[in-house]
């Protein structure tokens, strides 16, 4: 959930499984109902998500919250991601988390 990771498939030459390569694409001021919904059912049958969590990017997308912010804005969302996912690793500027495994 960044501008990231369109470079990330390209360098790692992996096969693209998100529509959006842009997290404005969703998250933006201007984001088309149907996207948001589109990445949620991608939230959804994610196992990893790797997530922006200083970079604003006030030009791409209309505000200036970060993607992990503009997560957090979205209440349903949100909520199904505290529930399904822990953070596995943190950088400076993102968030690595993988789905939790449920017994």
């Amino acid at each position: 959930m960044s501008i990231e990771s369109n470079p990330l498939y390209q360098m790692a030459d992996i096969k693209r499984v998100s529509k959006f390569a842009l997290s404005s694409m969703y998250f933006g001021a201007g984001a088309p109902e149907d996207w948001k919904k589109d990445i949620f059912t991608e939230l959804k049958s994610s196992d990893w998500l790797v997530i922006q969590v200083k970079l604003r990017q006030s030009t791409f997308n209309g505000h200036n919250r970060t993607a992990m912010e503009s997560l957090v804005s979205r209440k349903e969302m949100y909520a199904y991601f505290l529930e399904n996912f822990e953070v596995c690793d943190s950088k400076t500027s993102l968030h690595i988390f993988k789905r939790k495994i449920k017994n």
